[in-house]
């Protein structure tokens, strides 16, 4: 696994230092950080994982995918709240199962914020992962 430049250790501790209280916290908090999840929180699976949002997951998911090579804070969440005002939905319909599929957990730090510390290529290939699966 390659070590993580300061610029994404620097946003993973700002993220991280509410949720943690000693500096060992880290190792267990942040594996998500690090490593795609290799399971993913049954109960919020069944509740957020549904056939009425499957369909609009995946069109979101193509329009990020295809969307800019540069995940923007600001710019990501006022994307999914227009694109799911287009679509009729609450936009917890939505980042309730991308905090899931990008950390296999229903909690984390903000779920804007932590796509922009982890970046397009590992939200893209964490979501093709699950999609494959499920």
């Amino acid at each position: 696994v390659p070590l993580p430049d300061d610029i994404f250790l620097k946003k993973m501790i700002i993220l991280m230092k509410p949720r943690v209280e000693k500096i060992n916290d880290f190792y267990y908090s942040c594996k998500y950080f690090y490593s795609d999840p290799e399971s993913y929180d049954a109960k919020g699976i069944s509740k957020h994982w549904n056939e009425k949002i499957k369909p609009v997951f995946n069109e979101y998911f193509e329009e990020l995918k295809n969307g800019p090579p540069e995940i923007d804070t600001n710019k990501t969440e006022s994307t999914l709240r227009t694109f799911c005002e287009k679509k009729n939905i609450k936009p917890g319909e939505l980042i309730h199962i991308i905090r899931i599929i990008l950390t296999g957990s229903i909690a984390s730090p903000g779920i804007f914020e932590l796509m922009e510390t982890l970046g397009k290529d590992t939200i893209v290939r964490r979501i093709e992962k699950f999609l494959d699966i499920n």
